[in-house]
């Protein structure tokens, strides 16, 4: 089954005098791929990852350039061309992807990022919505304190920035459990903090527990190493001093460096830490 806005595992059934014909599983429609967008070496009856879309005609085509945004997905894309329809991002493709005027929230100024959300219009053509809200929470999540997640920055707030989860949930990931420098649009991992009594959800950027010390252990390890085995911080470092080096709470620091000195592997002084 062809699954439209996403890239595709195909079979290369025929070639035509400008490209290609492709099969989709047991689909009996043929999707044509342009030589321009196919790799210089394809053969029949081998498989391809294509991304499947429509054309200025409507009709189904391919190509294996992978966009910046597939269906049911969030991505920062910068605004193009602004129409009577709407206005064009691009999106790494050669046809670029229309959001449409009912789905903007505020007047579009070409040349400068917004975050968006594509989707399938009544059409059945790929469009996308700077009214990404409107697209999470449709369905019932069933996550669990810990889970590892895909988060997209959507917007600064007071108590830190509000995010996406997985593309398909709202959540909240405060201030506090910020450990790397974000901005609106960035990707990136990020773990159930806590699933509220309401459904919404608490989000970090660091494993919690002490599932997280482990694998910061081994990178303080690392880090003394490559600093001849001493390092000016210590349990009574200060958070920010933490933060700044390890990307990390002082908390986890303090649980890392207490395994460690545990495990007779370093040693730990009022102002430093230091490999045994």
């Amino acid at each position: 089954m062809i699954s439209l806005g996403q890239m595709n595992r195909t079979l290369v059934r025929e070639r035509t005098n400008d490209g290609w014909l492709l099969q989709v599983g047991e689909d009996e429609n043929a999707i044509f791929l342009a030589a321009a967008d196919a790799p210089d070496s394809l053969e029949l009856e081998q498989p391809l990852h294509a991304f499947v879309y429509r054309d200025s005609q409507g009709e189904l085509v391919a190509t294996t350039a992978r966009p910046k945004i597939m269906v049911g997905q969030l991505a920062l894309l910068k605004a193009k061309q602004e129409t009577p329809y709407g206005t064009f991002f691009d999106w790494g493709l050669s046809k670029d992807i229309l959001v449409p005027r009912r789905e903007q929230g505020e007047p579009m100024v070409p040349g400068e990022k917004y975050l968006l959300y594509a989707y399938i219009d009544d059409d059945g053509r790929i469009a996308a919505s700077a009214k990404c809200r409107k697209y999470l929470d449709q369905d019932r999540h069933s996550y669990q304190d810990g889970d590892e997640v895909h988060l997209t920055i959507m917007a600064e707030t007071p108590m830190g920035f509000n995010v996406a989860v997985d593309y398909k949930f709202s959540g909240l990931l405060y201030t506090d459990q910020i450990f790397r420098s974000v901005k609106t649009g960035d990707q990136l991992k990020g773990y159930i903090r806590r699933v509220r009594e309401d459904g919404l959800l608490d989000v970090s950027t660091q494993k919690p527990g002490y599932g997280k010390v482990p694998e910061l252990g081994e990178h303080i390890l690392d880090v003394l190493k490559k600093r001849e085995g001493t390092l000016p911080l210590s349990d009574k470092s200060s958070p920010e001093q933490i933060k700044k080096q390890f990307n990390c709470s002082k908390k986890a620091f303090k649980q890392a460096i207490g395994g460690l000195r545990k495990q007779e592997l370093i040693e730990i002084f009022p102002d430093h830490i230091q490999l045994k």
